[in-house]
């Protein structure tokens, strides 16, 4: 069985992407887990802080490190395969969280033989999003963020993607919003090829039909619970539009993000305006 992560910034299109891969018949894949950010971590944190106390109680009275993340693999891994309960011939089973992107490391150590997608967004689009949240009651972004407070979120994230890209090698691959978007075929057939499915360009456009952000939006509640495309909250899927932002965001809004993260849109030749 082969384990998938979808890492990536939030509101930078994870649930769109996950949902068409999910209608691959060899991927099995469920609404975010939160597996590691809201279980794992704090063990983890737990085992650390013991390891700094002269005579530690806990787990490590009775646990080696080794035998700890041991059995961290085995909860994982109850919960992972869970997935093929709804899809039991499935070869893949894929997890996204987006903050999965803060764990790369403890999930390689899990999963060592894992493949990792990173989805990357213009920070424009991915700060105009965020500030659209502030707006929704089912928001959780903080109120006293601004667009700088975003954008230098954003450069934060593209910096945790480069380090998962040294560490994973040949497990990792990145790809782009924008190239999903305006060339998805061609897109997911990268992604597939990655994971070492065998699929071609016309194969991929009829297993899994085009949808638009408004079409997602319009019959997201009428999916089956566990499916990334469910939920009830409003506008949870937006315009979708790559350049969006431009309506969104006040010129004084854009030359401040574009300047914070200069740098790294240049690295992945996102253009200043």
């Amino acid at each position: 069985m082969k384990n998938v992560f979808i890492i990536a910034l939030p509101r930078s299109g994870t649930s769109w992407l996950q949902g068409m891969l999910g209608l691959l018949p060899e991927i099995a894949t469920v609404r975010e887990t939160h597996l590691v950010d809201n279980y794992l971590r704090h063990l983890v944190k737990s085992w650390n802080n013991e390891q700094k106390e002269a005579s530690p109680d806990g787990l490590s009275a009775i646990l080696s490190e080794a035998e700890f993340y041991a059995s961290l693999k085995v909860f994982s891994d109850r919960i992972l395969n869970k997935f093929l309960d709804l899809k039991p011939n499935a070869e893949i089973i894929l997890e996204k969280t987006p903050d999965n992107l803060n764990f790369v490391p403890l999930l390689h150590r899990l999963y060592p033989q894992a493949y990792f997608i990173h989805l990357i967004r213009d920070p424009r689009a991915v700060v105009a999003s965020h500030l659209a949240l502030k707006k929704e009651r089912w928001g959780w972004v903080n109120a006293n963020q601004n667009h700088r407070d975003l954008a230098l979120k954003w450069c934060g994230g593209i910096e945790k993607s480069d380090r998962a890209r040294d560490l994973l090698q040949d497990r990792f691959l990145e790809i782009s919003y924008e190239d999903l978007k305006s060339d998805r075929n061609s897109t997911l057939l990268k992604i597939t090829t990655f994971l070492e499915l065998s699929y071609n360009q016309d194969e991929l456009a009829r297993l899994i039909p085009q949808a638009s952000a408004i079409d997602l939006d319009n019959n997201k509640a009428s999916f089956p619970t566990h499916n990334p495309f469910f939920d009830t909250r409003p506008n949870f899927f937006r315009r979708g539009e790559i350049d969006s932002w431009q309506q969104e965001l006040t010129q004084e809004e854009i030359l401040d993000i574009e300047s914070i993260c200069l740098r790294l849109m240049s690295s992945r030749r996102y253009k200043t305006t």
